[in-house]
């Protein structure tokens, strides 16, 4: 087993990500951000970025990389950022598994609505237009469906297709708007 062992910039702060992860073609070190040196704030001189996975993963202010044949055996790697076992169906980080937790990697499907608040009540309208994002751990998003009755109907609401001017689609790795129209 071969793991990637990083470092902040700081000798308390270590943790392992698989190989296969570190090798990942979505995982990379970004040195810059819109073609300037990457700020303080945002990890300077170097920031991992491991994507599909949370920001614990993240390191900001990279200052070294090791590849050892076993994870690292520290409060970052066995104690924080868990979850208990068998609860939530995520990519499994194994050398990491004990009797009674996992480590937190997968980001999971989630959604917002970004045009009402919540409680908001609305009355004497047929139709209603909802907007907001969906995204989850890089696996894409296929579909979102709305309910208006507390759940008891769902309807399937339209996805937009996200493009950048100069890359066109930007991957399922990127926030996805979402909006329903027919609320009645």
């Amino acid at each position: 087993m071969a793991l990637i062992q990083v470092f902040k910039n700081h000798p308390d702060f270590i943790k392992s990500l698989p190989l296969a992860k570190a090798l990942d073609e979505n995982t990379l070190i970004a040195f810059e951000m819109n073609d300037e040196p990457l700020p303080h704030w945002h990890g300077f001189p170097a920031r991992l970025v491991v994507a599909g996975w949370v920001a614990t993963y993240w390191i900001k202010h990279l200052t070294t990389i090791n590849v050892l044949s076993k994870p690292a055996n520290n409060f970052w790697m066995q104690t924080a950022y868990r979850l208990p076992k068998d609860r939530f169906t995520a990519e499994q980080f194994n050398s990491q598994v004990s009797e009674t937790t996992v480590p937190i990697t997968d980001i999971v499907v989630n959604s917002l609505i970004t045009n009402l608040t919540d409680g908001q009540m609305i009355t004497g309208v047929k139709t209603l237009e909802i907007t907001g994002v969906a995204w989850d751990g890089g696996d894409g998003i296929t579909g979102v469906e709305i309910s208006t009755d507390a759940g008891h109907s769902w309807q399937q609401a339209a996805l937009m297709q996200i493009t950048d001017v100069f890359h066109g689609d930007i991957g399922v790795i990127s926030l996805r708007p979402k909006q329903q129209v027919n609320t009645a």
